[in-house]
């Protein structure tokens, strides 16, 4: 009566077991260590890819993964050495070419020490376990992201040209680059602003440009022309964008620039007469087209002065070509320095100069001309002492091309030679002489 009701209980047990166990990745099983079999129920089965229970041992084993054979056979026998109750081990099993993990709970009971039965529940985990691999490889992928952005970043700090500012203009951060290219250190320039690298030839109407840009929040981009701290120019093209905080206020600004000292070197160059170091010939002619332009447009004065040296060969053929070329460049020295800021002057070719007048009618450039034929003839030049020069001037007139103002000015230039040198011609025939 005892045995019935305990076999009929464990009939309950087994039952309400397979039901419980009916919704998940789960099975049950039970090893008959007399003859070396294991008992495995229907989920099981499935679970393990056979179609019958018992299953031999050594049918078992052949399942297992070649690569995990030692392992879990190492990890039950320490087991049942030790007489351990319960024993768990995870391995991988080929089911029909697919490999699954499966995980395995095993409660052992023994008899005088021996091995009498073990049963437990086989869990397929292959859905956890490539959910743990997933995250793992997107854990290596974080890492590998963030030594990268480490990576960029000492990059970033040490070849780009960055700083940050408040909303006031003081610099809260600044690059290795920055202080690289500014000759300035951290400690310098955090806490001042950017005045301290600002060129001082640069007019106050560009900055206020800038800054009617970015405090409005939009983004300003363009060229800034700065200076080191050892006295030296550079050049960066600059792209400052506003940082908003969480109200949308404007709570500071962030600035990046590229270093394009060498690119305006270049073009520099390209515009530079290379023994005056005044504006070219091409440089001349784009200034013309640009003024003439301008004055045609807003119906503007503008003015062009030619002046050639007076007997410049003689020069070259008494003294050499060093001293010729002493001469210019005292020439180009004393023109700059005596010119209007607005003045644009270049050398047009040999011993010939072009000044530009811009908003400047024709009774002043003949004014202006005068005044530099006169510095020119009381200069103590090297060597050869005393020098004259001639002048042409010719303002533009409605229709003309840049070809015909200049021809006029030559005209004029010309007259000057032939009415004695070292005077002032207009176009209009009106002349001044020492």
């Amino acid at each position: 009566m005892y045995e019935t009701k305990q076999i009929r209980d464990l009939f309950e047990y087994k039952k309400r077991l397979e039901l419980t166990l009916s919704g998940t990745n789960c099975g049950t099983w039970s090893h008959d260590f007399e003859n070396d079999e294991i008992y495995y129920d229907k989920r099981a089965q499935q679970l393990l890819g056979i179609s019958k229970s018992p299953l031999p041992m050594s049918e078992w084993l052949k399942l297992i993964h070649p690569e995990d054979k030692r392992s879990v056979f190492d990890t039950i026998q320490s087991g049942l050495d030790r007489n351990e109750r319960h024993i768990n081990v995870t391995y991988r099993l080929i089911v029909n070419e697919e490999i699954r993990h499966i995980k395995v709970d095993s409660y052992i009971e023994y008899k005088d020490g021996k091995t009498k039965t073990s049963y437990g529940i086989i869990q397929d985990i292959t859905q956890q376990k490539q959910l743990e691999e997933e995250m793992e490889l997107a854990k290596r992928q974080v890492e590998e992201t963030n030594k990268k952005l480490k990576s960029y970043a000492h990059i970033v700090d040490k070849y780009v040209i960055t700083s940050s500012t408040d909303k006031n203009g003081i610099i809260t951060a600044v690059s290795d680059a920055f202080c690289a290219i500014s000759g300035y250190s951290r400690e310098e320039l955090v806490g001042s602003s950017h005045n301290v690298v600002r060129h001082p030839n640069t007019p106050a109407s560009f900055y206020e440009e800038l800054w009617r840009a970015v405090g409005s929040g939009r983004a300003w981009k363009g060229e800034i022309r700065n200076r080191r701290k050892d006295g030296s120019d550079y050049w960066v093209y600059m792209n400052i964008d506003p940082v908003l905080d969480e109200r949308g206020t404007i709570a500071g600004y962030t600035a990046v620039a590229q270093d394009i000292s060498d690119k305006k070197r270049i073009e520099r160059l390209s515009i530079t007469d290379p023994l005056t170091q005044i504006y070219n010939r091409l440089k001349l002619n784009s200034v013309l087209q640009i003024e003439l332009q301008r004055a045609r447009r807003y119906e503007r004065p503008l003015s062009v002065i030619l002046l050639d040296i007076d007997y410049f060969k003689n020069i070259n053929d008494t003294y050499g070509h060093q001293v010729g070329d002493l001469v210019l460049i005292h020439i180009a020295g004393l023109l700059d320095s005596r010119t209007r800021r607005s003045d644009i002057l270049g050398r047009w070719g040999g011993e010939e100069f072009m000044i530009v007048c811009p908003e400047t009618d024709s009774a002043r450039a003949m004014e202006v001309a005068e005044k530099l034929r006169t510095e020119i003839a009381h200069h103590d030049f090297p060597a050869v002492k005393s020098k004259t020069a001639s002048f042409g001037v010719a303002a533009y007139e409605p229709g003309e091309t840049t070809d015909d103002l200049v021809a006029r000015a030559d005209a004029a230039l010309y007259r000057a030679k032939n009415s004695g040198r070292n005077r002032v011609e207009g176009a209009a025939g009106c002349s001044r002489e020492e």
